[in-house]
């Protein structure tokens, strides 16, 4: 068995994996009277690259390269929305069982099934020992996040802005 790094992963079959993602999640909006979501190229790239990096580290985490976040790797694409999801998954050969996975989660089902979610983008990489999937959904392009930064002082116990 090779020494970790030297493995290269590859993305093989990421187009038609994504397809096959893109429609069983909009069967399943559809089911629940949800919008369709529609692939979006700059969150495909951010997905992408995320499954990647984790099959190169072996590795299933939302903190990313460097520790970016969803966030950080959308806007890194040239994607900014008021709201990302992600979900992430690996071992899994099959979609099906993927979205079974998705689905049956209610962290990742709340993000499969978000009304605000528009806009999606599917990765896949093949690692040495498992099979990775990245799903980032964002609302409507355009809306920048801006994050609020609060100071909160403390009087007798209490927070004040």
């Amino acid at each position: 068995m090779a020494a970790k790094g030297t493995f290269s992963p590859t993305s093989a079959g990421a187009d038609q994996v994504a397809a096959e993602l893109l429609a069983r999640h909009n069967t399943i909006r559809q089911q629940q009277r949800k919008a369709a979501l529609t692939a979006d190229v700059r969150l495909v790239r951010a997905a992408q690259k995320h499954a990647m990096w984790m099959a190169t580290n072996e590795t299933l985490a939302h903190t990313g390269d460097n520790g970016t976040t969803p966030l950080q790797r959308t806007e890194h694409e040239g994607y900014f929305a008021a709201s990302i999801g992600e979900n992430i998954t690996r071992g899994d050969e099959l979609v099906v069982d993927v979205m079974k996975k998705w689905v049956g989660t209610a962290s990742y089902s709340k993000n499969v099934l978000n009304s605000v979610f528009v806009k999606v983008g599917f990765g896949y990489a093949r690692g040495r020992k498992f099979r990775y999937y990245c799903a980032v959904y964002a609302s409507a392009h355009g809306a920048r996040h801006i994050e609020v930064q609060r100071t909160l002082t403390t009087s007798g116990g209490h927070f004040s802005d």
